[in-house]
């Protein structure tokens, strides 16, 4: 698998950076996991699992929210989920079974999840969610800049803006 600046060679190697997917412009989709239980049906007794993995800030986060919605999450879904101090948009990377073993393997316990999944994201909130991203990048050259200045030792790497501009 190959990022975008690499491209897909036909053996899934990336022919661009040879990084065979773990190049170092960190597209070559690091993050994903193939959900590969999404298809199974649920029998009739079964509830759906009641936390889900949403995908944050174009892929570099990922957080795990409770779905205490009536809406069934299918992975690639956008909503509006709860922020620090207001909301945010996420894309559903995970549901079911394979979030219970995500939890497991970062030693997350079901009850220390508490942020909800609120609602299906609407245009408005999607086109603040854009336009807030599209700001990251001026913000984090300016701080950095700020950072340079009052001469802190500090090598900022990220500026995250949720979609409510918090």
């Amino acid at each position: 698998m190959g990022c975008g600046n690499c491209g897909s060679g036909a053996s899934g190697a990336a022919p661009g950076c040879k990084g065979n997917g773990g190049c170092s412009t960190g597209g070559c989709n690091r993050l994903n996991v193939f959900d590969w239980l999404s298809t199974l049906p649920l029998h009739d007794a079964a509830k759906p699992y009641p936390i889900v993995e949403f995908c944050l800030n174009k892929g570099s986060r990922k957080e795990f929210f409770k779905n205490n919605t009536h809406h069934v999450l299918e992975k690639g879904m956008w909503f509006a989920l709860e922020g620090v101090g207001g909301y945010d948009v996420g894309q559903v990377s995970l549901t079911g079974e394979l979030v219970k073993l995500q939890l497991k393997k970062y030693g997350v316990k079901e009850h220390e999840v508490v942020k909800r999944v609120l609602h299906p994201a609407t245009e408005e909130e999607l086109e603040l969610a854009t336009k807030q991203k599209e700001r990251e990048a001026d913000i984090l050259t300016r701080s950095r800049a700020i950072a340079r200045n009052l001469k802190l030792d500090m090598k900022l790497c990220e500026v995250e803006i949720q979609a409510d501009s918090k």
